[in-house]
């Protein structure tokens, strides 16, 4: 064996003596780069964002950590050509993600109306409704109210999710234990939501879905029900169908509309203040030393449309394909940015 590969997958594995001869020069080049890259993620704890390990790298490219181990090892019976090309192609779109521009979250009226919800709906244990146009920033407000505190449990909804779902995903996340009757069953659903009540009742922990206009009727009253018997505050994030799901008093969510604690109007749109905050802390996080102009501020308010989401993937664009292929910061780049890369609309006038 190349003593130069010896040495670089020893401290993965024991070294064969010699590479088989379907291990081609480029086969036995690839395995020393990814072995090289794994091991400059070991500093890392695992879980870390940049923890590397060949688990990571199996699970990326779809084979098991242990067919990883014998191509590296020079083990695998067959040609490891494709296996390698593919894990070197994800190394580096992983290289190119860690380049990203990072667009750092800033307090707007969206988060700040997204934390005052959860903190009415956890001091009186009642529900919060949160309805807004999708891309206003409710799910990053939700997500950064979590990282903020430790209490809250956030349960993405899905299409269609129902009642068992939701029932299973909450057993894993409070560690709740379900007596049940068929030891080859995970457990009924009046078993999972009596061990879920039980882990939950006393914890003052607050139970956030959020998209809950995607998941189904039933989905939304074992969430009430959840909350009523362990006594917690209960949020539900979604659009305006939400709204007209639960608003009924006397329809089938009755008993989740009268127990509301707190139901802010619509969200119709970020404000042109939140728009130039999220634009300077953009800017300044990624490109410092370009000067930010009124025009340019406005530039980007006009085209966002009030949707933050569409304002973050405007200013990657106008920095990644504008500025950093020397073009000059403009109103006219922003316009331009927008239509040409994105579809959006010009402003008529812009």
């Amino acid at each position: 064996m190349n003593a130069a590969v010896t040495q670089h997958i020893q401290s993965l594995a024991e070294a064969p003596t010699e590479w088989p001869a379907h291990y081609s020069d480029e086969d036995q080049a690839a395995v020393v780069r990814l072995v090289d890259w794994i091991n400059a993620g070991q500093t890392h704890a695992p879980g870390y964002p940049n923890h590397r390990s060949q688990a990571k790298v199996a699970r990326a490219i779809g084979v098991s950590a242990a067919t990883l181990n014998s191509i590296l090892r020079g083990l695998y019976p067959s040609p490891p050509t494709k296996h390698l090309q593919a894990a070197l192609q994800w190394v580096a779109r992983e290289a190119a993600r860690a380049t990203s521009l990072e667009i750092p979250f800033v307090e707007t009226s969206v988060s700040k109306l997204v934390g005052y919800v959860c903190d009415r709906a956890s001091r009186y244990r009642d529900i919060g409704i949160l309805t807004g146009v999708v891309g206003t920033g409710k799910t990053a407000g939700l997500k950064r109210y979590a990282a903020q505190h430790a209490h809250t449990i956030i349960i993405e909804g899905q299409p269609d999710m129902n009642a068992t779902a939701l029932l299973r995903t909450l057993v894993q996340r409070t560690g709740a234990a379900p007596q049940r009757s068929r030891r080859d069953s995970t457990g009924t659903k009046p078993e999972m939501l009596a061990a879920i009540v039980e882990a939950l009742r006393q914890t003052d922990r607050l139970l956030v879905i959020d998209e809950a206009d995607k998941t189904t009727d039933q989905c939304l009253e074992y969430a009430r029900r959840i909350s009523d018997l362990a006594e917690i505050g209960l949020v539900l994030s979604g659009n305006a169908l939400l709204r007209t799901m639960v608003a009924n008093a006397n329809g089938k969510h009755g008993q989740i509309s009268s127990r509301v604690g707190f139901w802010p109007p619509e969200i119709k749109a970020i404000t042109v203040e939140d728009a130039a905050a999220i634009t300077r802390a953009a800017f300044a996080h990624n490109a410092p030393d370009v000067e930010l102009t009124d025009p340019v501020l406005d530039a980007c308010w006009q085209m966002c449309s009030g949707h933050a989401r569409v304002l973050t993937k405007l200013i990657r664009n106008v920095i990644e394909l504008g500025l950093q292929q020397g073009h000059s910061l403009s109103a006219e780049l922003v316009f331009s940015a927008g239509q040409q890369l994105m579809g959006l609309k010009r402003p008529t006038g812009g």
